[in-house]
């Protein structure tokens, strides 16, 4: 597997591309290798405020630096892949059973996470107030085969990919 020239946290900037993307400057939120070996690259936290996206590296430029990790961190007190008891003024299919983090909250005014039950097989959005910690935390995944479908900016269905995803950033919150 050809190594992949930016890292999870790399700031960079876009150097190619639509006009509109250059000089845009985004931190490395995931990396992906497709089946012909190149490394495309979802970028997060853009310097304008803007959404990011996913580019290919050859359109993207170094700048020698990295965002910090802790910036990244959400509001809540329980961590991605945490394994938490829900506690007994959780909604009742739910009330006593396992469960593990799947997204914290969105803002501090928040407090609902998204927590997968696997008795129930779905996820639920439950309050802060309503998980017990375990003390136990799932590993983080390893590079695996994924896919997606491809849009048009239009919306129109072009197709489906595979790639595997290599790294995450939420693999090291």
């Amino acid at each position: 597997m050809p190594e992949s020239r930016f890292a999870i946290l790399d700031i960079v900037t876009i150097i190619a591309g639509e006009g509109s993307d250059r000089g845009r400057r985004g931190v490395v939120m995931q990396v992906r290798q497709y089946p012909d070996g190149k490394h495309v690259y979802g970028l997060g936290a853009m310097s304008d405020g803007e959404t990011g996206g996913l580019y290919p590296e050859e359109w993207l430029e170094a700048t020698g630096e990295q965002s910090r990790l802790e910036d990244h961190r959400g509001p809540g007190i329980h961590k991605i892949r945490e394994v938490v008891r829900i506690g007994p003024d959780a909604p009742e299919p739910i009330r006593g059973k396992l469960g593990r983090v799947d997204a914290g909250p969105a803002n501090a005014s928040d407090d609902q996470y998204a927590v997968w039950v696997e008795d129930m097989g779905d996820e639920w959005m439950v309050s802060e107030r309503d998980l017990e910690p375990t003390g136990q935390r799932l590993p983080a995944p390893r590079p695996a085969p994924a896919s997606s479908l491809r849009v048009s900016e239009s919306g129109e269905l072009l197709g489906q990919e595979s790639y595997i995803v290599v790294d995450q950033l939420e693999w090291h919150l």
